[in-house]
């Protein structure tokens, strides 16, 4: 693990740890990288980089001149060498023409698995507090608020001037802000956990008004188009005096066998005063949304049609929990007509709770191979999480 920590002779430090049990760190790590800076965050890239010497990629928002976010790279996580031609994204001062076009002090990148690119999530201010027609409690007056834009590169050091992605619109209440988003791809989407800044909304009912923060998701198939689900994924506890009663906000995940740890900031009185920690939620894999028919009602949902052009589709997975209930699935072809041997009745219906149930067929899935069709789930008293065509579960 890498975190971030005030520094003593330095703004910030970069802290190396290691761990066997992603639930408990040892509390004190190595200084690997300071920096008089904020927002930083590193990617591992030897899954897509063959530059062994910069296999390590980190980004940070410097706030010595001339200030902007800059980058930095390592071989081993350790020895770390700071890009010469920092910083790759300016930032612009109050009064500049150019300041809304400027990044600021957060930065989230990621490896975009559908374009194969590197991509961040940056933060960035708006115009002013006409173009939204909201103020921030936390920004100059007539500012207006802080929203998260996206830029992509090739190489980790050119980066595409940044482009708005979550910005508030009519559904969001009071001043809703947006810090940044950490990106967990998934095949062929990516998952992002977008987190929401409420300046004027006070963590106890009787308190000072101090902010609140909590996460929600996005998700995108293309890397461009992202579409907000405005449910709170990741709330701040409930409980007077917690350590995350302000803030819950994800900054890291991280896939360990079968779960998926969610490393959060953990504020306990507001955005800019009392206590901040890391705290630490997990579920089950590939479980952030799920489709529930409860009782003894069944539900259907019939998918839009689609075409497998991957790798052999010799399978098709589901990850449900049935215990208790039960889920069927049959397949359609493009004139909606179940297909022989694809039916309810031709396969067991699964009763299990799994993570990656197989369902299995008299009939070869690798006859729809190109070819358009549509899956129809049958569920009764269960959750429906996520489904893969495709090889042996090992391929997923």
């Amino acid at each position: 693990m890498w975190n971030w920590k005030a520094g003593n002779s330095v703004r910030s430090e970069l802290v190396h740890r290691t761990s066997n049990n992603p639930s408990c760190w040892p509390e004190r790590g190595e200084t690997v990288f300071c920096f008089d800076g904020f927002g930083s965050k590193l990617i591992d890239s030897s899954p897509y980089c063959d530059d062994e010497l910069r296999r390590f990629k980190f980004a940070y928002f410097n706030y010595e001149p001339p200030m902007g976010t800059c980058v930095a790279f390592s071989p081993d996580g350790i020895e770390w060498e700071p890009y010469a031609a920092n910083p790759v994204l300016p930032f612009y001062p109050i009064g500049d023409p150019q300041w809304a076009n400027g990044v600021g002090d957060i930065t989230d990148p990621f490896w975009d698995s559908i374009n194969r690119q590197y991509a961040a999530f940056v933060k960035m201010p708006s115009a002013s507090a006409q173009e939204f027609g909201v103020q921030s409690r936390t920004v100059k007056q007539g500012l207006g608020i802080r929203l998260t834009a996206l830029t992509t590169s090739t190489d980790f050091m050119h980066w595409t001037r940044p482009r708005r992605v979550f910005i508030p619109d009519e559904l969001d209440e009071g001043v809703t802000e947006f810090y940044g988003a950490e990106v967990l791809p998934r095949k062929n989407i990516l998952i992002a956990f977008v987190r929401i800044l409420r300046d004027d909304v006070a963590a106890e009912s009787d308190g000072p008004i101090e902010g609140i923060g909590y996460t929600t998701i996005a998700t995108s198939r293309d890397g461009k188009s992202w579409q907000r689900h405005r449910d709170v994924f990741l709330d701040r506890s409930s409980m007077a005096g917690a350590f995350d009663r302000a803030f819950a906000w994800i900054y890291a995940t991280l896939e360990w066998q079968d779960r998926v740890y969610l490393y959060y900031a953990a504020y306990n009185e507001g955005h800019k005063t009392g206590q901040r920690s890391i705290g630490l939620a997990s579920l089950p894999r590939d479980r952030f949304v799920g489709l529930e028919s409860r009782g003894s009602m069944e539900g259907h949902l019939v998918t839009p049609l689609l075409i497998h052009t991957g790798q052999q589709m010799d399978s098709l997975w589901v990850n449900v929990n049935a215990r208790g209930g039960e889920l069927r699935v049959q397949v359609r072809d493009a004139r909606n007509r179940v297909i022989d041997g694809l039916s309810f009745d031709d396969s067991k219906a699964v009763i299990s709770d799994s993570l990656a149930h197989q369902v299995e067929y008299p009939t070869d899935l690798r006859a729809l191979q190109g070819l358009p069709f549509r899956l129809e789930f049958a569920l009764r008293d269960a959750t429906l999480f996520s489904f893969s065509l495709g090889g042996s579960h090992s391929e997923r």
